[in-house]
């Protein structure tokens, strides 16, 4: 998982780049060119950067490894059985990672070698898939019968040794059940997170996305890194902070405990004016830094004001806060930041609780498990109901999980895309109306398949 993510192929780049929270930035708009393309809604199945090549592939490996445990450990022990339980949570972890973006995949059982080929299954068979496996893996016990083979979280904070739990399975089922419209079934599986009081809201919105506080008790699911192990290799830490952070003309220009980073994703004027609207200042100032602060800052740390910062590309003044790259939290060069990527955290639960029970109709506990988390940012209570209470729940996932690459997917799935992105491009582009939102898959993979087993391209990219 590591190397995808280093490399910033992931859920994040995807979900926020074609979204209305984040540009492409980078040091130019030909910079990593199918990430710029995504921002302009211009993407083509030639992938000039081999970005989505590199998401595809690296997503398919894993599930390649997957299989390969699942098909070959023997269950006759409690730590394989957790070991395979964990390999299940991973395949479909990786599988959510492709469908959201691609669409329907070819479903793969079992470890296949280079000329092996499979049909390309529906979009609507693949997240059946996925919940299948992820029910495969929820239900798997000990030898005992009865304890579940997942590890079950037993204090506010890990398992420390950062493997998948028992509540990492059914946080992504949950999702699985919200893309599929399956209400009733997310709420029972979502519930089964919140009965386990080891799981909580940080007091401090902040202190989620800092260094020292890795599978704290908001984190469910989260990819590890480290600053170094010995074996000089990139894959251990997390090189997407330097691929978000701030960028100045010269790297070295800034330069304080925050350091300079490549510049991409950078937040848009309009995600700032949506938490002005709110008054919602501490998710404001915890999820974009402008770069008149980090001038501020630059000033403090050399007790003297500075020249300013000269500001390579920067589009509407803001830079990702959630990702800013710091000297103490690296070792040895970019590739070795020990910053973890959280996957996936309690409010995204609660927020998906609020809207699984607004759609059944129950919105005394949809507004329940909403104001759960506006109360955190000190945000007033809502009180509505019905689509203006769904409304307000959208928002409010927005506000929350701004840049962590889940708005592009949730106005697709809310059938909302058009209406919000098509100023920006999105009703006539690729991705766009005509592709039902999907990207294409990368040419260079579909010329890699033949005859009955081709891969069809998604529709628009013919």
């Amino acid at each position: 998982m590591g190397t995808h993510r280093s490399l910033g192929n992931s859920h994040r780049a995807w979900g926020n780049f074609p979204s209305d929270d984040a540009y492409t930035g980078g040091s130019d708009d030909s910079d990593q060119q199918t990430y710029q393309d995504a921002d302009k809604y211009k993407v083509s199945p030639l992938d000039p950067a081999d970005n989505l090549k590199t998401q595809w592939q690296t997503n398919f490996q894993g599930i390649y490894a997957c299989n390969l445990l699942i098909s070959n450990v023997p269950n006759d022990k409690d730590f394989n059985r957790q070991a395979i339980a964990e390999a299940k949570f991973l395949k479909a972890f990786y599988y959510f990672e492709l469908v959201r973006i691609f669409g329907g995949l070819p479903l793969l059982d079992k470890p296949m070698s280079p000329v092996d080929q499979v049909k390309r299954s529906t979009y609507d068979e693949t997240l059946q898939y996925i919940a299948d496996i992820l029910n495969d893996a929820i239900n798997m016990k000990k030898l005992n019968g009865t304890s579940p083979a997942l590890q079950v979280r037993t204090s506010q904070s890990g398992p420390t040794n950062g493997r998948a739990t028992l509540a990492s399975a059914q946080a992504l089922l949950g999702k699985i059940y919200l893309y599929q419209k399956k209400y009733k079934e997310a709420i029972s599986i979502l519930l089964e997170i919140d009965k386990n009081n080891n799981y909580a809201l940080e007091t401090n919105y902040s202190d989620i996305f800092k260094v020292g506080n890795k599978l704290g008790k908001e984190s469910i699911f989260e990819i590890n890194y480290s600053k170094d192990n010995g074996l000089g290799s990139l894959a251990i830490g997390n090189g997407e902070i330097q691929l978000f952070g701030p960028r100045p003309v010269s790297l070295t220009e800034f330069n304080s405990d925050i350091i300079a980073g490549w510049g991409f994703d950078q937040p848009s004027q309009n995600l700032v004016d949506a938490y002005k609207s709110q008054n919602d200042i501490l998710r404001l100032n915890t999820t974009v830094v402008s770069c008149d602060s980090l001038q501020k800052i630059y000033n403090a740390y050399k007790k003297s004001d500075q020249p300013p910062i000269t500001w390579q590309n920067s589009k509407d003044g803001y830079w990702d806060g959630k990702s800013i790259p710091r000297n103490s939290n690296r070792g040895t060069g970019w590739g070795y930041d020990q910053t973890n990527t959280i996957v996936i955290r309690l409010a995204d639960v609660y927020l998906m609780l609020a809207e699984a029970y607004n759609r059944t109709g129950n919105d005394g506990e949809a507004r329940n498990y909403l104001n759960k988390v506006r109360k955190r940012v000190g945000l007033p209570d809502v009180t509505s109901s019905g689509d203006a209470l769904f409304e307000a729940i959208k928002l409010e996932r927005r506000l929350e999980l701004a840049l962590e690459g889940e708005r592009y997917f949730d106005l697709l799935r809310w059938g909302d895309a058009e209406k919000v992105l098509g100023p920006l491009g999105y009703k006539d582009g690729t991705p766009g109306v005509k592709t039902n939102g999907l990207f294409p898959i990368p040419q260079s993979e579909i010329n890699r398949t033949t005859g009955e087993y081709v891969l069809e391209q998604n529709p628009g990219y013919n």
